[in-house]
């Protein structure tokens, strides 16, 4: 009868083991998946960035070549009405 209570026991514990490692396991690879989906994620970003800075510069540029434009036509605008 012993024997039986400790191979009882034995089961219980390879039972509670298994659960244990299957949970952590389950944990591992849901955090796994989490990490995976992340790291696209900041790919894609890391994809999108240089696109967003260069379209940033080309705007830029185009504001400065039209604040040029426009001061121009300012300070010309002032000449005339100066003479006048």
């Amino acid at each position: 009868m012993h024997r039986l209570v400790v191979v009882w026991l034995l089961n219980m514990s390879i039972k509670d083991l298994t659960r244990s490692r299957n949970t952590l396991q389950a944990t591992a690879d849901s955090l796994r998946e989490r990490d995976n989906t992340m790291q696209r994620q900041l790919e894609k970003r890391e994809m999108e960035t240089p696109s967003n800075e260069t379209e940033l510069a080309c705007l830029h540029e185009i504001c400065c070549a039209k604040k040029r434009t426009l001061s121009t036509r300012l300070k010309t605008t002032e000449t005339r009405n100066k003479k006048h």
